[in-house]
């Protein structure tokens, strides 16, 4: 299942890279820290891009910021796309809509992931020392 799921990101690169040279467009990479972190991506699936804006940003802070921008200027008819958009749960969208995929359900909780993340860059930890 994951080496099929690997495929269908992969396919969809070169159609992507396609339409952004026939635009001149330049082509954001949406691959962020918190994916980075666990290995939760896919060559040539959301790692490609020429620029990767959010690299280096967790994706529990990307979520925080998009809610309080849709909270600060939600008197605007067009912020409705984005209220759609923060009312769905973060998905790599490789598996049949029958399975509901989620990045959470596949990784863990984006608490989780940055506590680890900050217990082993920050402090230094272990793998034992931050598994107790």
């Amino acid at each position: 299942n994951i080496a099929l799921q690997n495929i269908q990101a992969r396919t969809r690169a070169p159609l992507i890279w396609m339409v952004a040279n026939i635009n001149n467009f330049l082509l954001l990479n949406t691959s962020n820290r918190s994916e980075a972190a666990v290995g939760y991506t896919t060559a040539d699936g959301d790692s490609c891009g020429s620029i990767s804006p959010i690299a280096g940003v967790s994706k529990k802070f990307i979520l925080e910021w998009l809610n309080y921008y849709h909270t600060e200027n939600s008197m605007t008819e067009e912020f409705d796309a984005l209220k759609h958009i923060l009312n769905q749960q973060p998905t790599a969208e490789l598996k049949p809509l029958s399975e509901n995929q989620s990045d959470e359900k596949d990784l863990m909780s984006y608490d989780l992931l940055n506590t680890i993340e900050t217990c082993f860059v920050r402090d230094k930890m272990g793998p034992n020392s931050i598994k107790e």
